[in-house]
């Protein structure tokens, strides 16, 4: 049975999300305040625009609302990019962290229902039950808002950068006639001019940047994430070029394998993340759910 061409960039884009993830947490854990994490985030968007003008410069112009869209996207991503960096200085667990993200699938089947007028079929719904499901078992099934509240903040932080994927991958969808390095391009120079404004200001608040404490892994690890995303990005719209059509299940269908590749190779890599039965349950039912919910050719 043989996938259709965007779910295969979306499963790509999935594995570039794995990577820049884990590489994230070994970021997160060297960094050593605030300021660090908008310092990571500027290295890594300018790495994107670097990549960009260098790749096709011809490729960087469009259309005045794509490039509204792409800044809307950039800004998305810059939230995104250092809440990642604050989960894991915060001492978040990857897999948690990323299956909550795989939740983002939830408000973007409101969004396909709202704004593309998407139907879904029963099969389809009752894979997004399942994968929605699943993330209870991975929270350790939480069950009163007691326990819910006591969640740690890094848990909360996630969730706000569920709700900027979603619109992320809408952003991508309503432009995805533009070109992936003009995307890349735009949407990382007003992360990298957020960055800019971000440090300005904790320098105007008296807050100190300390440059020089960060270890030398910190800068060539954000290297190799910024070009990553030049790739990620890249998938996601090329995946949107090839058919994607619905918001949710190309959400959906990154989340579950970023989800699984996320889980497996934190509890490889970092002592402290486990492999418990909540999460290898939390993934078989998340797999049950793509079968049921993948579009036929």
């Amino acid at each position: 049975m043989a996938l259709e061409k965007w779910i295969k960039w979306a499963i790509l884009e999935a594995a570039c999300k794995t990577s820049t993830k884990l590489l994230q947490k070994s970021v997160g854990l060297a960094s050593i305040n605030l300021s660090s994490t908008l310092i990571a985030t500027g290295i890594i968007s300018l790495i994107q625009v670097a990549a960009s003008i260098l790749m096709n410069p011809r490729c960087l112009q469009a259309k005045f609302k794509q490039i509204i869209a792409a800044c809307c996207f950039g800004a998305m991503a810059f939230i995104m990019t250092v809440l990642g960096f604050m989960v894991f200085l915060f001492n978040g667990d990857a897999g948690t962290s990323t299956f909550i993200m795989s939740l983002s699938v939830v408000p973007s089947t409101a969004i396909d229902v709202v704004f593309f007028k998407q139907q879904f079929t029963k099969k389809q719904l009752l894979g997004l039950v399942i994968a929605i499901s699943s993330g209870f078992v991975i929270l350790d099934c939480p069950l009163s808002l007691k326990q819910i509240a006591q969640m740690p903040l890094w848990i909360w932080l996630s969730i706000i950068m569920m709700f900027c994927y979603s619109i992320n991958q809408s952003i991508t969808l309503v432009i995805k006639d533009m070109h992936p390095i003009a995307k890349n391009f735009w949407g990382a120079l007003i992360s990298l001019g957020l960055v800019i404004l971000g440090l300005i200001a904790f320098h105007q608040f008296g807050c100190s940047i300390e440059w020089q404490l960060l270890p030398s892994k910190f800068y060539w690890m954000n290297f190799i994430i910024g070009l990553i995303v030049v790739v990620m990005w890249s998938a996601g719209a090329i995946s949107c070029q090839q058919g994607a059509k619905s918001v949710a299940i190309k959400t959906f269908i990154v989340n579950a394998t970023y989800l699984s590749l996320v889980i497996v190779g934190g509890a490889m890599l970092f002592v402290e993340e486990q492999l418990t039965w909540f999460k290898i349950t939390g993934i078989g039912l998340y797999l049950v759910s793509f079968v049921l919910i993948k579009v036929e050719d």
